[in-house]
């Protein structure tokens, strides 16, 4: 059981770093791209994530919790890390559209993931944390979206 409880905690703190990532990388964006306020709101809603699922972290009883490990791979999650990561090491290089389009591919390989569907649980505040940041990465995605027309 424990070993369990381990993968589900493992789990939260690689999207954790799923999300501090796509924060950095919207910083960049946000230096490189100073008029795009897009950027600096994408930014502040990745910190906001990651601060949530460390409160997660600290306040849940993982005992009530049950998730498909199979369902998210830690393959998975470390494929989308080192994306993020390589997509950050080019942001110096790429221009608004291209910015804006890697942006909404790496939202919707996220969103696609759909890392906070993967638990079940009765826990009130669990269900309301992973429907926020569910429903937040889609949002996210739109938001893109519709920029990257906009720029067209």
């Amino acid at each position: 059981m424990k070993t369990f409880l381990n993968q589900i905690q493992s789990l939260i703190k690689r999207l954790i770093r799923i999300e501090e990532a796509m924060a950095f990388l919207y910083e960049k964006y946000s230096l490189r791209f100073p008029k795009f306020e897009l950027w600096k709101n994408l930014m502040n809603d990745e910190i906001s994530h990651a601060d949530t699922l460390k409160k997660l972290l600290k306040i849940t009883d993982f005992e009530k919790i049950s998730v498909d490990p199979r369902a998210i791979s830690e393959s998975e999650t470390k494929e989308t890390l080192h994306g993020i990561e390589r997509v950050i090491k080019s942001s110096k290089k790429v221009s608004i559209t291209q910015a804006l389009a890697m942006a909404y591919k790496l939202e919707c390989t996220i969103s696609e993931q759909a890392p906070f569907k993967v638990f079940y649980t009765k826990d009130p505040e669990f269900k309301k944390v992973f429907a926020y940041l569910g429903k937040a990465t889609s949002v996210h995605s739109q938001k893109v979206f519709n920029a990257l027309e906009k720029v067209k």
